[in-house]
Order: structure tokens, then sequence, then C-alpha cells
């Protein structure tokens, strides 16, 4: 949430969210607020009238500042990862946050993004709930997404390593998973063709991390074994 670099490991051993266990999550904003668009939005006040306040359905409303945005993240990553609330309604209310344009003044006044940008990424990541995606691979996509709409100012954005260690069984997966889908069932000159000759090229996904595979001095004994064993 503060635009800069950083780094997360995505092996099997590490992730301890299953997004699966995450809360119901919509997304509201006041019909007063100027980046409101009665065609996309839930406004608050519907929110209430079908919703409710029982102790099953939490709210939360997002303070207007990088903290506040991280926080909101972090309080349904909690009850992700306490499993307990599976089956509970969690409703962020973005309505405090500023309105697309306005002034940010830590930026040099730079134009904010407004609530929606912050409003689709957690939409995005509600979206996997459900979706049969390993954690490790939840993870990334969630971590991308927020990465996604932090465009602080337009001066600033989220950048990210990810890496993965080559003993894990889901390696290759995380090896392909920035693969154009277009690339499926092609050979590598098909590919190659492909990418020489289109003006614009298939765009690869998951585009705010650099990607690495973490290996040891026992991956490279193995390797020289197989150049060993490739001589004979």
């Amino acid at each position: 949430m503060n635009g800069s670099g950083v780094g997360r490991s995505y092996d099997d051993d590490l992730i301890i969210v299953n997004w699966d266990n995450a809360p119901n999550l919509r997304c509201v904003l006041d019909q007063n607020h100027p980046d409101f668009d009665w065609s996309a939005h839930e406004s608050v006040r519907d929110a209430q009238h079908k919703y409710g306040s029982g102790k099953d359905t939490l709210w939360h409303k997002v303070v207007d500042s990088r903290e506040g945005w991280a926080k909101a993240l972090e309080f349904w990553e909690l009850a992700a990862f306490q499993k307990i609330h599976k089956d509970k309604l969690f409703i962020l209310d973005f309505s405090d946050i500023r309105a697309k344009g306005a002034p940010i003044r830590g930026m040099q006044n730079r134009p904010a993004s407004g609530p929606v940008p912050l409003m689709n990424a957690f939409q995005k990541a509600a979206s996997l709930k459900g979706s049969n995606i390993e954690p490790w691979m939840q993870a990334m996509y969630i971590d991308h997404y927020f990465a996604e709409c932090v465009l602080v100012g337009g001066a600033r954005r989220a950048a990210r390593i990810a890496c993965k260690t080559w003993r894990d069984f889901t390696v290759f997966d995380f090896i392909k998973i920035k693969r154009p889908i277009e690339y499926n069932g092609m050979k590598l000159d098909d590919i190659i063709s492909l990418r020489n000759e289109s003006t614009f090229p298939p765009m690869g996904f998951l585009w705010s991390s650099n990607n690495s595979v973490m290996v040891d001095s026992e991956f490279w004994e193995l390797v020289n074994l197989k150049r060993n064993d490739d001589k004979y």
C-alpha cells in the first residue's frame, strides 16, 4: 500500500491463509460520493436495508489513508485466517475515501485515484473464494490485485518479487502462472513466430511481480548429475 517494492515467498508451507475461509464480502459507497455510480455500486443505504447489522454481519469503514487501506485488508485476511467467520458477511464502506482527482498533500497535491480501484481490488479478491485455487496461488492473485490498485498520484505504484522453492510439487505451475493462455498447445517456434509477427503480442498475467524460483546447492548437484548422465 506504500507503492514500493516488496517481496514474498509463495512456498506451500509458508502460506497459512486459505481465502476459502474468508467472510463473504460486499463493497459499498455512499450514494452522495462523487465517484458513486448507480449502475456499478451498491449504496450504503441499500446495504443497511438489505443486510442489517446482526452478529454475523461485520461492518468496517475504510479510512482515507494508506494505513486505512491496508487495515481493511488486514481485517479481512485475519478473519480468513481464523476460519470461524467463513459464513459471515463482511461489509466494507469506502465512503470516506477522497474522490478521484482530489489532491494528495503528501504527494505534492497529485490526484488521488478515488475509492473505485480499491473497491475493484477487493471485489476481484472476493472472487477467489470457492474457486478451487490452491492457497499459494490465491495469495499470488490477492497480492497482485492490491498492488495493481496502488497508483498513488500517478507517480508511485507497487512492485513485487515473487519466489517459490524448487522443492514444491507446484513449482511448475508457479513457473507457468504468468504465461499467456494464447500459448496453450503451441510449440516454441510457433510462440516465437507469433510474438515476432504480432503488433500487440498476447499479454501475460500478474504483471506486478517478477517471479523467481529459489534453488540451493542440492538443486545444482542434481543438475550436474543429470548433465553427467546425459554425456553417457
